[in-house]
């Protein structure tokens, strides 16, 4: 009885670490779409305006959401978990200027896919060398999921040579220099998880002063045009509300594959495009947008 009781218990630990886990990937899936909506918006702000005002407003905006959030679900304590956070806001703001600032320079097809792969295989590199050992299954989805990212992230509109701010070489360096950030950022902010949102709070506030002080020192504007900032309000809005669904999903699963998930974002950002300015999906895309799903149900469907 004892042993038949002990098994019953084991599979009752199973279940509810398997109900985290999917609960974990339904809030990560839903983080990347609001990700998505956020650089959809941030990308059609900064062909209009400078990259820098627009990320500070945006910031600035995503503070009020966090904030709330932070008062009503975290408590506030000083310790280790802020200092990450800290840390988190200084490479995040990097990374995130950078990204709209590549994506505003009409190099859309460079910048993107590499962005999104760094900030996908850094993670999950991270999270083997926390000791992280995903399922055989769950390998093959983010394997899948990487090559997604990449045919989804391609441009629709080829001529954007003639459009471009960025020479090929520069594009390429803006965008590993934006992964590397945010890949940066989503490991920091793994670390400093047990905080809850406390420390995430800190990292956005850090960021804006980061942003910020370098508007200052450049002597550049603080905040955009005001035709476009409703624009950019949302743009901040939905930026904060992946990052807060992002911490919340890795208090429920691990670090490499919530961060794969997380970089699936650009799908949301591709259709997005597809039925709001009405541009035309390629091959390559709706291929990419059938890997996504596909890498999305074997991560789910992985033995925990």
């Amino acid at each position: 009885m004892d042993r038949v009781a002990a098994r019953a218990g084991r599979g009752d630990i199973r279940d509810c670490v398997r109900a985290a886990t999917l609960s974990g990937i339904l809030i990560a899936l839903v983080a990347a779409c609001s990700y998505g909506v956020g650089d959809f918006l941030g990308g059609l702000s900064t062909r209009r305006a400078s990259w820098l005002p627009v990320t500070i407003y945006a910031e600035i905006i995503g503070c009020i959401p966090l904030g709330i959030a932070t008062a009503f679900l975290s408590r506030v304590t000083w310790d280790t978990n802020v200092a990450w956070g800290t840390a988190a806001g200084v490479v995040g703001a990097a990374g995130i200027g950078l990204l709209y600032r590549g994506l505003g320079s009409g190099t859309m097809s460079v910048v993107a896919p590499i962005t999104a792969v760094c900030a996908t295989v850094l993670p999950v590199l991270a999270g083997l060398a926390f000791g992280e050992r995903p399922q055989t299954r769950a390998v093959i989805g983010i394997v899948i999921a990487i090559a997604a990212i990449v045919m989804i992230s391609q441009a629709h509109d080829v001529p954007i040579i003639a459009r471009t701010t960025l020479s090929l070489q520069g594009s390429i360096l803006t965008a590993l220099a934006s992964g590397v950030g945010v890949a940066g950022f989503l490991i920091l902010m793994d670390r400093a998880k047990g905080g809850g949102l406390w420390p995430l709070f800190v990292s956005r506030v850090v960021a804006t002063i980061t942003l910020s002080a370098l508007a200052l020192a450049t002597k550049r504007p603080q905040l955009p045009p005001r035709e476009i900032r409703p624009t950019v309000l949302w743009c901040g809005v939905f930026d904060a509300g992946g990052t807060v669904g992002y911490i919340l999903a890795l208090g429920r699963g691990t670090l490499g594959i919530t961060a794969t998930l997380i970089s699936l974002y650009p799908a949301a950002t591709l259709l997005l495009a597809r039925f709001v300015l009405g541009e035309r999906l390629r091959g390559r895309q709706l291929l990419g947008l059938a890997c996504a799903a596909a890498a999305v149900i074997l991560i789910t469907s992985a033995k925990s």
